[in-house]
């Protein structure tokens, strides 16, 4: 048996809602943890960087495409991360 709210979720989702748009739908928040960057940068509002157990940046994922030591630590210094964000607003675009 599920709860009014699950029952809830179950009906967004049966109308094709992504998880994004159910949250918002429901106003509730969704954290995640996911390491391949299209789909952080594609599906996140705020994005929290960890690097050895401690917040390294917090914010929107522009700031954090941007940000030189996000590039350096997790994706080199050749822009990686730049490169994973604009594969992912691509694919929104394509999406939406």
């Amino acid at each position: 048996m599920l709860t009014p709210r699950q029952a809830e979720v179950v009906k967004f989702a049966q109308r094709g809602l992504t998880a994004k748009e159910i949250a918002r739908q429901l106003g509730i928040t969704v954290i995640f943890t996911e390491h391949d960057m299209q789909v952080v940068f594609a599906v996140a509002d705020i994005i929290s960087v960890l690097h050895q157990g401690k917040v390294l940046v917090e914010g929107k994922p522009e700031r954090i495409r941007d940000d030189p030591d996000v590039q350096k630590i997790y994706l080199g210094e050749q822009g990686g991360i730049a490169a994973a964000a604009a594969r992912a607003e691509k694919k929104t675009a394509t999406v939406a």
